[in-house]
């Protein structure tokens, strides 16, 4: 038993000394998390379009912020038990796009029945704000709360 722990012990001794004196060198890489706001799937009536506005919320000119956008179009799919499956239809990335202090990006997202946006930025502080609008009329319908509910549970 002696022996076993003092072999184990010795291939644990030249394993440390092989990673210490490894000629590898190891590059800490600076990784920036993506904050998210999701509208989750949205009915669109006809001539309706969702409308997504990102404001920068950085007004102290320490940088600028990025901010991407994902929109997902779904049509109806098999219907059984009161419960219809929704099947991606499409989806479209636009961005990265790069918002100074005070600036503003807006996305349209038009779909025959179902939408989604997902915008994506740099910084948590941004203003989103989802409206489905008439596209004949100009008028807003609806408005959607877009709150950064990064670390939530729901």
């Amino acid at each position: 038993m002696k022996r076993n722990i003092a072999l184990a012990l010795a291939a644990l001794g030249l394993m440390l000394v092989a990673l210490l004196s490894s000629s590898s060198s190891v590059r800490s890489q600076q990784v920036r998390k993506l904050v998210t706001f999701d509208t989750g799937v949205v009915t669109l009536g006809p001539n309706q379009v969702l409308r997504l506005t990102v404001a920068s919320g950085d007004f102290n000119n320490d940088g600028d912020t990025t901010v991407g956008l994902r929109e997902i179009k779904y049509e109806q799919g098999v219907c059984g038990g009161g419960a219809c499956q929704l099947v991606n239809a499409g989806s479209i990335v636009s961005g990265p796009y790069t918002l100074a202090a005070g600036e503003a990006v807006s996305f349209g997202l038009v779909a025959s029945t179902y939408g989604r946006g997902i915008v994506s930025s740099n910084r948590k502080n941004v203003r989103v704000t989802g409206s489905i609008v008439n596209t004949v009329t100009g008028e807003t319908t609806s408005h959607i709360i877009m709150a950064n509910t990064e670390g939530d549970f729901h």
